[in-house]
């Protein structure tokens, strides 16, 4: 198990190296499925390592289903920034706060 840790983790740095470089202090954590990469932000006084983009299981349905959990061949990087969800912006819970009326 520790040599598949420490195989995985080598690879990861050799086929990412360009990405690694960018990355502030971030290091691979090893899941069920296989190496995760995500990236190291200060938050405060605190440092954090954050994972964005983590995919969900593809649902199991036709030849997956009744199949085990396929691992991951390489390692998945997860420290691009996505889309955030409009719930989230101050924007958006102002509007609602504006368009809710208060019963009387």
């Amino acid at each position: 198990m520790l040599l598949t840790i420490l195989l995985h983790t080598i690879i990861c740095a050799t086929l990412f190296r360009s990405d690694a470089q960018n990355l502030e202090k971030s290091r691979s954590v090893w899941v069920e499925q296989g190496l995760i990469r995500g990236k190291i932000y200060k938050i405060g006084d605190n440092y954090m390592q954050i994972f964005r983009g983590i995919p969900y299981a593809e649902p199991p349905i036709g030849n997956l289903r009744f199949r085990a959990i396929q691992l991951r061949k390489n390692c998945l990087m997860c420290a691009k920034d996505f889309f955030k969800c409009l719930a989230d912006s101050m924007k958006f819970i102002s509007r609602l706060q504006k368009a809710q009326t208060p019963l009387s």
